[in-house]
């Protein structure tokens, strides 16, 4: 019987398929943002909640008795009826090897990974391709207890160059498996690099002004900006240089054999130029089946 342990996915933990063949997922998501639009100042913070569909497959290729390559992709759409600007289709291609060290379930786990993708977005300024690799290291402990650690490199090319990226982020992970039907799990990570903000006009020119200091004033004056009209007329989208720190904790139980509906929450917090603070509180609901 396959229990909610066996859908790590869901909570961000590396899974090494046993069987050989291919293996597909498919998820139902809703999320609610309090600060989805990315905004420092209170009064443009923009609650919304995002739906999204999505489904992937795997292909598992063994080439010892402990190294394979996993080869796939997934597609997703997303929407945001509020602000449908952010309205999504996605595809991602992917490679992977693993290894595992030792036999038996407690050997460690090492996973290289590299995955190319394109988006198209409502807002057509935010359409692009990107690009991941990533370094993993999981290692179950016992029968209930697993972590994980992940260093990442990411990289986005939009049309707009308010909307590229390129960050850098380090992350761990541990679940604890109480029974075979309900998994808790728990995360953190930072990233270096780039984000997006937006503000409302008021808020824009009120701080480029010098009205909020001159050294606000200076940093906004120098961050790559452009009109976008996804949360109000005249709002201003920009990007900010700077670190996000992130805490997440999960609660899964299983429905049957193969189907999850994982309970999460997490915070982020984007610390950009000039003391300047992006905070965000994000709850989601997931059903997760695997074929």
């Amino acid at each position: 019987m396959i229990s909610v342990r066996h859908l790590l996915v869901v909570c961000g933990l590396p899974v090494v398929v046993a069987a050989e063949g291919v293996t597909t997922e498919g998820s139902l998501t809703a999320t609610w943002n309090d600060n989805l639009s990315h905004s420092a100042q209170a009064a443009d913070c923009r609650q919304a909640t995002v739906f999204s569909a999505d489904g992937s497959f795997s292909q598992r290729i063994p080439l010892s008795r402990d190294l394979a390559l996993l080869a796939g992709g997934s597609a997703e759409v997303e929407t945001c009826p509020r602000y449908d600007g952010l309205d999504t289709l996605a595809a991602v291609a992917r490679l992977a090897a693993r290894e595992k060290f030792g036999l038996g379930a407690l050997a460690p786990v090492l996973s290289l990974s590299a995955e190319a993708g394109a988006s198209s977005f409502r807002e057509s300024a935010r359409n692009g391709w990107s690009a991941k690799a990533s370094v993993g290291l999981a290692k179950r402990f016992d029968e209930a207890w697993r972590a994980a650690l992940n260093a990442e490199w990411s990289h986005q090319d939009a049309r707009q160059i308010v909307f590229d990226r390129e960050n850098r982020a380090l992350s761990a992970e541990l679940s604890w498996d109480l029974s075979d039907h309900w998994q808790i799990a728990a995360g953190a990570s930072r990233q270096w690099g780039q984000q997006e903000a937006n503000a409302s006009w008021n808020s824009w020119s009120y701080v480029t002004s010098g009205a909020a200091g001159p050294a606000l004033a200076n940093y906004y004056e120098q961050v790559p900006d452009t009109y976008s009209n996804t949360f109000g007329s005249g709002w201003i989208a920009y990007r900010i240089e700077g670190h996000t720190d992130l805490g997440w904790i999960s609660i899964s139980p299983a429905l049957a054999p193969n189907t999850a509906l994982p309970l999460r929450y997490q915070v982020v917090e984007v610390h950009g130029g000039a003391g300047t603070r992006y905070l965000s509180h994000q709850l989601s609901l997931s059903l997760v089946h695997r074929f």
